[in-house]
């Protein structure tokens, strides 16, 4: 798109742009189906990381309380829930900076995201 284009776009009304923007819709999303997800933070509060706008951020009173990283059990207890109540999609959080290939934190995400129950299948603790 050209500054052209994009000047005339910003111009021009706003119930021609709300139409235009509804017609593409439809061409590439028909019917009624919405997609349900879910997302859970998986580790909450204390981030390292300085950003004004972020409750993660340790470095703000936002009263989010800091909560370590999951177990994979209750994880998997949250994701089957999610699933049971019609989501298709399950996103997790954790507020972190600097995960680093091969550090234990990162070590133990990918244990979480290759958890053999995202297939449904029961998983006993042990």
């Amino acid at each position: 798109m050209t500054f052209d284009q994009l000047t005339a776009h910003y111009r021009q009304p706003l119930f021609d742009l709300i139409s235009q923007s509804r017609a593409v819709h439809l061409k590439h999303w028909t019917g009624e189906a919405v997609q349900r997800c879910s997302l859970l933070s998986i580790k909450t509060g204390g981030c390292s990381e300085d950003c004004a706008y972020c409750a993660q951020s340790s470095h703000y009173s936002t009263g989010v309380e800091r909560e370590k990283l999951l177990s994979i059990d209750a994880i998997t207890v949250a994701a089957k829930r999610a699933r049971a109540q019609g989501a298709t999609r399950f996103c997790m959080g954790a507020a972190w900076r600097g995960m680093r290939d091969g550090s234990e934190k990162f070590e133990r995400v990918l244990e979480i995201v290759r958890e053999p129950a995202w297939d449904g299948s029961v998983r006993h603790a042990g």
